[in-house]
Order: structure tokens, then C-alpha cells, then sequence
């Protein structure tokens, strides 16, 4: 079985987008649009230049496997 490699997910603010599109802690972060995640550091940068407002693309890995998700900003 493949290991993902990406960030873990620690904590979700129940009320922020990414609760909303349904991650939860424990799952892995893989990829922001097309782009690779190997750190915090490369989440942050990627989600700062991503246009939540428009919706960014996630791709996760579950104990059940790996899916899409996509989190849209709240316009806050």
C-alpha cells in the first residue's frame, strides 16, 4: 500500500470551508489544483494563491482512499 505523501490535517474550524467541503482531521493533503504538497509552508503558499472565492480543487487521501474535494472561500 502506497503512503501519501502530503500534510496531515490537525484541525478544521467546524464552521470554515474545508469543514464544509467535508475534510476532517487525519486525512492527508496531497495536491492543491495540480500542485504537489510536500509541507505546511507549500499549503500555505498554495492556498493564498488559489482563488477560494472561485473554488480550489483538493485531492485527499482517506483510509478509504484517495478523492476530490473542492473548498470555496466564504468571501471573508
Amino acid at each position: 500500500e502506497e503512503t501519501p505523501t502530503g500534510v496531515v490535517v490537525t484541525r478544521v474550524d467546524p464552521n470554515g470551508p474545508a469543514s464544509e467541503a467535508g475534510i476532517t482531521v487525519g486525512q492527508v493533503i496531497e495536491k492543491v489544483g495540480s500542485k504537489k504538497i510536500a509541507s505546511i509552508k507549500e499549503l500555505d503558499e498554495a492556498l493564498k494563491s488559489a482563488a477560494l472565492n472561485d473554488g480550489v480543487r483538493l485531492l485527499v487521501s482517506t483510509p478509504t482512499g484517495k478523492h476530490s474535494v473542492v473548498v470555496q472561500g466564504n468571501g471573508k
